[in-house]
């Protein structure tokens, strides 16, 4: 074997190196990127249940409510419905990025779009957003103001069933019953 057929048989085998090298870093990265997809849709799913939480303590959720259908707030409990609304749309304006930046597919963002959605019904939170807007970029705020409003769903209690409002406002006759 002479030093000519030396160097091709290098060459070749230096050629399959790289060629392996890179199917293992393509195999690599499709992992990282799915790890981060994961990741992303985890921390989505977590924050969300945080501020559901909060959607269940008694007492928040008549702040909310009373924000919500326009009834009169004092100065504390404006502030807290003012910090969960940008709390809120704070959470799904990372979701709205994650989705631009291919981090989640487009179900995931519909989902978090149908829940901002819900809050675009409601009289007190349309006109906190005229100022509260300013919380968010430009593009979000008109990406989830021409978000439809029709994905609510609401309780009746004269009739003990949920059900899906054809038309109207859901904080229209919205009402903050106390419990004794």
């Amino acid at each position: 074997m002479d030093i000519q057929t030396l160097g091709n048989l290098g060459d070749f085998i230096g050629s399959l190196a790289v060629l392996v090298t890179l199917i293992y870093l393509a195999i690599q990265t499709r992992q990282t990127v799915t790890i981060a997809r994961q990741t992303s849709l985890s921390d989505i799913l977590e924050r969300r249940q945080e501020l559901m939480a909060q959607l269940m303590d008694r007492d928040f959720i008549e702040v909310w409510g009373k924000g919500c259908s326009k009834q009169q707030l004092d100065s504390l409990d404006a502030q807290r419905f003012t910090s969960f609304a940008i709390s809120f749309l704070s959470h799904v304006q990372d979701v709205y990025i994650q989705f631009k930046a291919d981090l989640i597919d487009e179900k995931v963002w519909e989902a978090e779009r149908r829940l901002i959605a819900v809050s675009f019904t409601q009289p007190g939170f349309l006109d906190w957003w005229q100022h509260g807007q300013q919380f968010v970029t430009e593009e979000f705020a008109r990406e989830i103001e021409k978000s439809p409003t029709t994905y609510f769903v609401l309780y009746d209690p004269e009739a003990c069933s949920w059900g899906r409002p054809e038309g109207g406002i859901f904080a229209r006759n919205a009402q903050i019953v106390k419990s004794e």
